[in-house]
């Protein structure tokens, strides 16, 4: 469900150098749990007024999303101490840092942890599949558009619209490198089509 009111969001990056005292006050928020998760591949750190917990986004070379059997751009995840993590694969972080529209979609990820689509009676493949049948019904997951709105309330509905088109380019980038998951990325980009459909239809 959608919050009343949106919480404050702080986003520390790891090479910003202006933020840096921000970003190691940030870092040092995270639990046990989350650092033996995210090892030495952290870039970023999120404050969310409301949230215990700060979250680390977390560059992922494959590991994770090969765990859920799919490539995806980015992730959240929760440890088994119910700590939060976001992952990153490697190919959007370098599409991201050169056009920061894609930043959007950490909007979008962090919007999925605030609203608790995660919890310990919602598993991530349970989600997945869930999400899975919604695709091959032609449909977006409810969670997924209550993500997108939640980012378009930071990031604008313009901007959203810009990176899901550029996230685009990126799913077929992806299907280029990993074919393991080919048919997979035909639904990602039915679904993100829809996506953007729903943004430049909702109010």
């Amino acid at each position: 469900m959608l919050p009343e009111v949106y919480p404050e969001i702080s986003i520390y990056w790891k090479d910003d150098k202006e933020k840096s005292k921000e970003y190691k006050l940030a870092y040092s928020r995270l639990t046990v749990g989350q650092l033996e998760t995210v090892g030495d591949d952290t870039v970023a750190v999120v404050v969310v007024d409301g949230m215990k917990r700060a979250i680390p986004i977390v560059l992922d070379y494959g590991s994770a999303f090969s765990q859920m059997n799919q490539r995806l751009s980015a992730m959240t995840f929760i440890t088994e101490s119910y700590f939060p993590v976001i992952f990153l694969e490697e190919i959007y972080y370098d599409a991201m840092c050169y056009d920061p529209v894609h930043k959007a979609n950490i909007y979008h990820e962090i919007g999925h942890l605030y609203m608790k689509h995660l919890n310990r009676n919602n598993s991530k493949e349970q989600i997945s599949m869930e999400r899975a049948e919604a695709k091959r019904n032609g449909e977006v997951f409810w969670q997924e558009r209550e993500a997108d709105q939640f980012a378009c309330h930071y990031v604008g509905k313009d901007t959203m619209i810009s990176h899901l088109t550029g996230l685009k380019r990126i799913i077929k980038k992806l299907a280029t490198i990993d074919t393991t998951f080919a048919p997979g990325f035909s639904e990602q980009l039915e679904e993100t089509d829809q996506r953007i459909k729903l943004i430049q239809e909702s109010t």
